[in-house]
Formats: structure tokens, C-alpha cells, sequence
């Protein structure tokens, strides 16, 4: 799971961010992460202990993993989902667009914006595409 990022698996990782404990996580004392009202309160509930028997830097281990609370990975896999949605919602826009900008010409071929020929509607389209991607730049 580690490495897949499809968005079955990106809700999986919300489940488990669900049941972890709730942060916010803050870096406490040495390599220890816990829990605390606010980054100044000086009693913390601890999550995990990255010093014993752990190998690297366990400070840096520790502010890593604080960063990292659950609320925080949450907040992120739920960004990420509405950005595919909004990624997809504007790309079939495109598509649409672009469709209705080409034509098809007696001849079987595809004319794209500025009257280039095209053997396929696709093709043509993808044309379109480019030249306003670098038209918007």
C-alpha cells in the first residue's frame, strides 16, 4: 500500500487516519511525538518514541512523524481526491470544447483551428489542445 496512490487506496488511508490518534501531533520532548493542547503546553499525551532501538535520526525521525499527525494526512488525501475530481470535471470540458472546434472535412480529414489537415479526430484535437496550453502560458 505504500506506494499506491489510486483512490481506493487513498481511502483505505483515510480509515486509518480515522482510528489513529487524533492530532494535532506536535514534536515533544527528545524523539518522543505526542499529543498536546497547544504547541506550548508542556503536558503531552505521547504517540510514539522514535529513540530506542531506531535507527537514523531519531529527532528527525520524530518531527517528521509529528508533521505527519492524522489530521494532517487526512487533510491531504482528501485535497488530493477534490483535485482528481476537479481534474477530471475540467479535462471532459476540454474535450468537449475541442471536439466542437474541429471538423470534419468531405474529404475524411480532420481541420483543426487554423485550417491544418488532420487524418484523425483525435489528432486534431490534440492539436487544438496544444496551441492553447502554450497560447495561455
Amino acid at each position: 500500500m505504500p506506494n499506491n496512490r489510486s483512490d481506493a487506496a487513498l481511502r483505505e488511508r483515510l480509515k486509518l487516519a480515522e482510528k489513529a490518534t487524533q492530532g494535532p501531533w506536535y514534536h515533544t520532548l527528545a524523539a518522543i511525538v505526542g499529543t498536546k493542547k497547544s504547541p506550548e503546553d508542556n503536558d503531552a499525551t505521547c504517540i510514539c518514541s522514535t529513540e530506542w532501538g531506531c535507527s537514523g535520526d531519531s529527532q528527525a525521525n520524530a518531527a517528521y512523524i509529528a508533521a505527519s499527525s492524522p489530521d494532517v494526512v487526512r487533510a491531504d488525501i482528501e485535497e488530493i481526491l477534490r483535485l482528481r475530481g476537479e481534474n477530471k470535471l475540467l479535462n471532459s470540458m476540454v474535450m468537449s470544447f475541442a471536439g466542437k472546434a474541429v471538423h470534419e472535412t468531405v474529404g475524411g480529414w480532420w481541420t483543426g483551428w487554423k485550417g491544418e489537415k488532420f487524418l484523425t479526430k483525435k489528432a486534431a484535437i490534440m492539436s487544438l489542445i496544444v496551441k492553447v496550453k502554450s497560447e495561455l502560458k
